[in-house]
């Protein structure tokens, strides 16, 4: 079905659905550039600190730090895109748009407390506009 087939409930529904996700999306975006900050500073911390001590151990704990950050960031930035593609099938009203957000959802519902929340948000507001698509 296409958007101009739908009921103006179900695009209201999915647009909503559409909202949280995009929530989520920038959840996971400022998320990863904090932990990529705070890792990486404290990597380049515990660097500059083994090298003025010429301290072997803490130059490496520096290195493990901004590694471990860029891990992590890379890690939310890849869970990222099942929401941003769950976004867009929303918005435009693509046939696969309820499977994306049941699995975009699916993954933010670990991110406690704020990506279950919008987790939640997501299958109600898709669910609701299941209901009134099937409904029209």
């Amino acid at each position: 079905m296409s958007s101009t087939e739908r009921s103006p409930d179900a695009v209201f529904q999915d647009r909503l659905a559409a909202g949280f996700m995009a929530g989520h999306v920038m959840l996971q975006v400022v998320g990863g550039l904090l932990l990529t900050a705070i890792f990486v500073g404290m990597g380049g911390l515990f660097g500059a600190i083994g090298v003025a001590e010429d301290e072997l151990a803490a130059i490496a704990a520096g290195g493990l730090f901004g590694g471990v950050g860029i891990l992590l960031t890379l890690f939310l930035v890849i869970q990222a895109i099942p929401a941003a593609l769950a976004v867009w099938g929303l918005w435009r009203g693509t046939w696969w748009r309820h499977l994306m957000a049941i699995v975009a959802a699916s993954l933010a519902v670990t991110h406690f407390p704020v990506g279950t929340v919008l987790a939640v948000g997501t299958l109600w507001c898709a669910y609701r506009g299941y209901q009134a698509e099937q409904k029209a």
